[in-house]
């Protein structure tokens, strides 16, 4: 019985260095993964605060750029409401101008037509007379 206690004993022995060896070796292995993930961790973190600042920097150019497109639209719109404003009277000054002149031609045909009827009478008046005086009474 000894011999076997012995025996069982040196196994021990002989398997706990290999034992050792292999929970050595997955320490290490563990230790070096979790720095392996430490530091990838740390790269995720900077890349996602540099993603994040750019897209901060986007954010603030995209604010300028709708802020200033914008102002041009207002702009726009002010010259447009401007010129339209300007070119709405001019087909009303157009059609005054058109009707005035329309009342002035109508004053001068009325004055040519009584101009034109008083020389007609005259001339009718005055062959008469002369008719008259030539062919008597």
């Amino acid at each position: 019985m000894v011999s076997l206690c012995f025996l069982l004993l040196l196994v021990t022995k002989v398997s706990c260095p290999q034992s050792e060896a292999k929970q050595e070796m997955l320490r290490r292995e563990t230790q070096e993964y979790t720095v392996h993930c430490a530091e990838e961790g740390k790269r995720l973190q900077n890349d996602i605060e540099d993603k994040s600042h750019q897209l901060d920097v986007k954010k603030v150019e995209a604010e300028g750029f709708l802020k200033k497109s914008k102002l041009q639209l207002r702009a726009v719109r002010k010259r447009y409401e401007e010129e339209i404003q300007i070119c709405g009277g001019e087909p009303l000054q157009l059609v005054d101008s058109i009707s005035k002149h329309k009342e002035k031609m109508e004053l001068t045909f009325s004055e040519t037509m009584g101009a034109v009827n008083k020389t007609t009478n005259e001339i009718v008046d005055s062959h008469k007379a002369s008719w008259l005086t030539r062919w008597g009474n």
